[in-house]
């Protein structure tokens, strides 16, 4: 019996103190609850105040990039302007010298035209009095040519008439003795 009432004692003891240490964990974790809400409110303001900060940093930075940008753009737009200033020039002088090189060509070949045109014109005289001049030893060389054709045939009619009269002498006497031949 006395170890029961020993024991009863144990676990009335032990079951105070467990009542005891339960009452202190609610407790505490009644403080760790509110302690957590405390410290979730807290990192939430934190958070809140980071995402703000965050927030006006970010739209601090776009509008300073959009600045830059606006300002290139300008100064961009200004050398764009510049360059195709320059370039306009630089086309209407090239098209100025372009201008005189052709203007300074045709003077040149209109020059070049009238001594081509003078030379040509002494190249065609003369030319023109050597031909005539071919033309003429020609015709003078195509009569003596013909005078000379006439003559010659004239001389072969000639030769031919006085060869064939010989031929025939010398077939008549051929003939003639080819038939005393015959008689002996």
């Amino acid at each position: 019996i006395m170890q029961k009432i020993v024991k009863r004692m144990l676990n009335r003891a032990i079951a105070g103190v467990f009542q005891e240490w339960h009452a202190k964990m609610v407790a505490k974790n009644g403080m760790v609850a509110k302690c957590n809400k405390v410290a979730t409110r807290w990192k939430m303001q934190a958070d809140t105040e980071c995402i703000v900060a965050w927030y006006e940093y970010t739209t601090e930075e776009v509008r300073k990039r959009d600045l830059v940008t606006r300002i290139a753009m300008q100064m961009k737009n200004k050398a764009s302007a510049m360059i195709i200033e320059m370039w306009q020039e630089a086309v209407a002088k090239v098209r100025a010298e372009h201008a005189e090189e052709q203007r300074l060509e045709t003077v040149k070949d209109k020059i070049t035209r009238r001594i081509l045109h003078k030379s040509v014109s002494l190249a065609f005289e003369n030319w023109n009095s050597n031909v005539e001049d071919i033309l003429q030893e020609r015709m003078e060389e195509e009569l003596r040519h013909a005078k000379m054709q006439t003559n010659v045939k004239r001389m072969q009619k000639g030769s031919i008439s006085i060869f064939f009269s010989c031929w025939c002498e010398n077939m008549n006497e051929l003939k003639g003795e080819h038939n005393e031949e015959e008689k002996r």
